[in-house]
């Protein structure tokens, strides 16, 4: 189970590693590395070892309503311009193992997939990193960030459960804000997105 799961654990931890590139980006692989081992590592695992034992003790609901949470949330901005911003949003969702699309421009949308608390501590590590970088001056845009809706579902497993790409993609202009509204309708946030819009 562990030899089949390392090329998985090797496909992240070189994405990360690309994503911080020009920079230290050892703490930052060994962080995501952590990360993987909480929830990719756990899915997994359950993905193999658990379905024999838990057919035996689980009812026909208990099967339609799966064993994971999944959340889906749509996180919104007045803008995401700023490249510093851009690159820390995406760092901060790759250590948290979320992915989604990234709308940047005005407004600024994230639709973002993931356990629920890592959703919620998206929001708050955006906000905590502009907040350091104000006070280091660095050039990082002062923008709020505010989750503005979520939709949890459940699935027999984390991660072949996800509905939306493994990492963040960004997406820019008016095919870009057709693409995630796409992929709001998809995920039951449409009327969310259309909430904002209309702000």
């Amino acid at each position: 189970c562990a030899i089949d799961a390392l090329p998985n654990l090797m496909e992240t931890l070189t994405w990360e590693a690309k994503a911080g590139e020009g920079s230290e980006a050892l703490l930052s692989i060994f962080t995501v590395a952590e990360s993987w081992t909480k929830n990719d590592w756990h899915g997994i695992v359950s993905a193999k070892i658990l379905p024999a034992a838990q057919s035996k003790r689980r009812t026909g609901s208990d099967l339609e309503n799966g064993c994971f949470e999944i959340c889906t949330a749509l996180i919104h901005s007045h803008h995401i311009v700023e490249v510093d911003t851009i690159q820390m949003a995406k760092k901060i969702a790759s250590k948290l193992s979320l992915g989604g699309y990234m709308k940047t421009g005005r407004p600024g949308l994230m639709l973002v997939e993931g356990t629920e608390a890592d959703c919620h501590s998206l929001v708050e590590l955006i906000i905590l990193g502009q907040k350091k970088a104000r006070n280091s001056c660095k050039s990082v845009g002062s923008s709020y960030f505010k989750l503005a809706n979520k939709v949890v579902r459940s699935e027999n497993d984390l991660n072949a459960g996800r509905k939306l790409p493994r990492k963040m993609q960004q997406l820019e202009s008016s095919i870009g804000m057709d693409e995630l509204k796409a992929a709001c309708e998809k995920m039951g946030l449409a009327k969310a997105l259309s909430d904002i819009l209309l702000d």
